[in-house]
């Protein structure tokens, strides 16, 4: 699963997996990419970008691993400034499509990952 919020033209999720162990550990790399539909003049702008792993998803167990890139652009006509924020998260339920809105945030309490609902919980 993966949700982008923000005006785009054009966004991608590119995930590799790698096994480590001989125990069955493995390592993940999640690379998010975007277009912005328009040049920065003096508005910022928040692109909010997410890729959800299914890690166990049997009946009874349900277990997701859920990457957010954030990027917060701060413009103005000299220059733009880009600060970028990774979490993850778990997630013990399905990805709730009601939960995530594109007007809205993806890690607010009202919608998205820190939203009661989708029991996550913030790891990293």
């Amino acid at each position: 699963m993966a949700l982008t919020s923000g005006t785009l033209s054009a966004a991608n999720s590119n995930v590799n997996v790698y096994l480590v162990g001989a125990s069955g550990e493995f390592m993940f790399t999640v690379k998010h990419t975007a277009t912005l539909a328009a040049a920065l003049t003096t508005d910022a702008t928040i692109v909010q970008q997410m890729t959800c792993l299914d890690i166990e998803t049997t009946i009874t167990v349900k277990q997701y691993l859920c990457v957010l890139t954030d990027t917060n652009i701060t413009a103005n006509a000299a220059s733009s400034t880009a600060i970028l924020t990774q979490s993850v998260y778990s997630v013990d339920i399905d990805p709730v499509a009601s939960n995530f809105t594109a007007a809205n945030y993806f890690d607010t309490a009202t919608h998205g990952l820190a939203k009661a609902a989708q029991q996550s919980s913030l790891m990293y």
